[in-house]
């Protein structure tokens, strides 16, 4: 059963209400508090700790779906080192992803070095995905046991694009940065989630279920511990923050 045919509807669609909390973490930020050197790990420097819940939510369970998408994937491999590999290709950016999240912008290195993790990880898994499943999803395998959904590819595409916006003006920042990095941002969440559709991994005939609950209790919870972290270091180790 794929998701669209999920008897309970709208609230067995947690993916589409986790990507809507992003994109609106990203639109507050950038209407509400200044244009001047927008980022994403800026504005939760600043904003309210409930506007900052839009973003850790999302955080949290983009996250989780990346390892629940990397167990999944080093489960359906029968090759010992590709196996490994798609264990690593979720589990590092995932990991990333909430280091960076603990540790806010102000403190430069923890952070920074986080985010450049991220981002390289991403593309990196990405174009290992694009190469090694690239023979699963050719005609000759559609219709078997073996073959897998290409629903990814788009999100792949975008992601690399965002990728190359945010290392193009990376030391510059400004606008052009903020759209690469919420283009970027947005790409890996909807790459992780659609990986909940049956048919991503060979043999998963069946999707995740991924619900309203799932995303705003369960993952609500780790995103409020995230940020608790977060607000955390950053009164404990910072004298200023916020500074665009």
């Amino acid at each position: 059963m794929d998701k669209v045919d999920d008897a309970r509807g709208a609230r067995a669609q947690g993916e589409a209400t986790l990507m809507a909390l992003a994109h609106a973490f990203a639109l507050v930020g950038w209407f509400g508090y200044g244009r001047v050197s927008p980022s994403l790990c800026g504005y939760a420097e600043v904003v309210p700790n409930g506007v900052a819940m839009l973003y850790y939510t999302s955080a949290a369970g983009t996250a989780r779906s990346a390892l629940w998408g990397a167990m999944m994937g080093a489960r359906a491999e029968s090759v010992r080192a590709l196996k490994a590999a798609r264990a690593l290709a979720g589990a590092v950016p995932a990991l990333a992803l909430v280091g960076l999240s603990v540790f806010p912008r102000c403190m430069f290195t923890p952070h920074q070095g986080f985010v450049e993790i991220w981002a390289h990880a991403t593309a990196v898994a990405m174009l290992f995905e694009l190469a090694v499943d690239s023979r699963y999803v050719s005609r000759r395998f559609r219709g078997g046991a073996t073959a897998v959904s290409s629903d990814q590819a788009l999100a792949q595409i975008t992601y690399l694009l965002g990728y190359f916006i945010m290392g193009k003006y990376y030391t510059i920042g400004g606008n052009d940065f903020y759209r690469g990095e919420v283009v970027g941002c947005a790409s890996y969440g909807w790459w992780v989630v659609s990986k909940h559709r049956a048919g991503t991994f060979p043999n998963q005939t069946a999707a995740r279920t991924y619900t309203w609950r799932e995303l705003f209790l369960e993952d609500g919870f780790i995103g409020l511990l995230c940020l608790a972290a977060y607000r955390y270091n950053q009164y404990s180790h910072c004298d200023a923050f916020g500074q665009f």
